[in-house]
Parts: C-alpha cells; structure tokens; sequence
C-alpha cells in the first residue's frame, strides 16, 4: 500500500498525473498533496481554477462509500490568482481502521472544465500481537483466545501462560537525560497496582 501520494494538475494539458509511494512507515503517517503545474513554469497562473478532493472508506459488501473527508478549494469568496509553490494543499489522512478498503478522488476545474482522477488502495492489517491471537474478520482486530477481563486494573496479557496476568505490573521509570553519556537512564524501579 502506497502511504503517500501526490496529485498533479498540468494546467496546460487538462490532465492529472499520480505518483503513489510507500516510504515504509505504518498507517495512520499517510499523507496526499495535490499541486498544479504549467509548461511556462513559475508563478504557476491559478486563474478559474479551482479544486478538491473526497475521501472515502469501500464498504464492499454493499458497493458504495462512505465519505470521511472532503474539501473544496478556494474557499467561497475567494479567488486563486498564481503561486510558486509547488503543492498547495498537503494533507495528512489517517485511516484509523486497519483491514479496510478507502477511495480516494481529487478533481480540478479550470474555467468550468472538470476532470478528475481516482485512486483506491487498503490499508494493512495489524501485525499479530501474540502468536496465539487470531483474527477477526468482522471486527477486524485480533482478539485472545480468552476475552480480557472486565475488572478494573491492569492487565497485561502473558502469551507463555496463555491468560491475563492481573496482578502487579513493575513500572520502570521515570527516565532521565544523562548529559555525560548522551543517554537516558532509568531512575530506581517503581510499581504500580
């Protein structure tokens, strides 16, 4: 899955090009920026244009989406005149839900002229936090083989034994910067109930 992807608009061709990538780091760190370009280069000419996008979440079962974020650009009352920056509206998104299905669609009009571009993609699943989890494709979580206790507390699950363990839990903490080694060292040992 690509966690990045930037839009371009040639002004001069009426077309968008993509360019998703993936630098490696996990969901909910994905970013999208759409920016405009022209053959004559800077200042980029703006004039009658305007654009935006829409962010969905597939439900696949059903065929259709469900929009979590949408912008149009300028604001009313506003109108674009020229820029030299290259991308105008970075921003972030942050597909909380693992396992699913998102849609996303950037469109542009200049002088009423509409042409827009699509791009789909799925986020990953979790990684497996003990070997002995199994996942849920409903729920789309991966859940013990016996459920969490409901009483108050911590609990901490103990994947040797294959249970909650509820009882105390060693803190260490708090840390300290160590200006002499360039390190952070733990203070004396602490514990919580």
């Amino acid at each position: 899955m690509a966690n990045k992807i930037s839009y371009k608009f040639n002004l001069d061709t009426n077309t968008w090009s993509t360019t998703p990538f993936d630098d490696g780091k996990k969901i909910g760190d994905s970013w999208i920026a759409i920016g405009f370009e022209q053959n004559a280069g800077y200042p980029i000419k703006l004039n009658n244009v305007k654009y935006g996008y829409i962010f969905s979440e597939v439900i696949p079962d059903e065929g259709r989406w469900i929009p979590l974020v949408e912008a149009s650009f300028p604001p009313e009352n506003v109108k674009l005149e020229s820029t030299y920056e290259e991308w105008l509206t970075p921003f972030t998104i942050l597909p909380s839900l693992n396992d699913r299905d998102y849609h996303l669609m950037v469109w542009a009009s200049v002088n009423e002229n509409y042409v827009n571009t699509e791009y789909s993609f799925r986020t990953p699943r979790e990684e497996q936090p003990f070997n002995s989890w199994t996942y849920d494709s409903d729920k789309k979580i991966y859940v013990p083989p016996i459920p969490r206790p409901e009483t108050e507390g911590v609990h901490i699950w103990d994947e040797q034994e294959k249970q909650w363990d509820t009882g105390r839990v060693k803190v260490v903490g708090p840390f300290l910067y160590n200006e002499e080694t360039k390190s952070w060292d733990a203070s004396p040992d602490y514990e919580l109930s």
